[in-house]
């Protein structure tokens, strides 16, 4: 999950949005199902910060709605697939 980090903060903020959120997907999925990044807290918590993420690349932050829900129970396409709804909704253009 570092190295995803590490790759989203190599690109500079408003340059490649397109990159930051596939990255964003890659690092929730991989959180959700291969170990919480916060020890002790909740999903709210993690996508606080893919949120702010998002804000310093200047799109605007989503609902994490059932994200941890679908990333338990389906394969990354289906859960990227859900990952890009809210995304859309909350940035048209991207």
């Amino acid at each position: 999950m570092s190295e995803i980090l590490s790759e989203i903060q190599k690109i500079p903020a408003g340059t490649d949005n397109a990159a930051v959120i596939s990255k964003l997907s890659e690092y929730i999925y991989l959180g959700a199902t291969a170990g919480h990044p916060f020890r002790r807290a909740n999903f709210s918590l993690f996508m606080s910060h893919v949120n702010w993420v998002l804000r310093h690349h200047g799109m605007n932050g989503i609902s994490h709605g059932s994200l941890d829900f679908v990333s338990m129970f389906f394969q990354y396409e289906e859960f990227n697939e859900e990952f890009m709804k809210p995304i859309r909704a909350a940035n048209p253009g991207v």
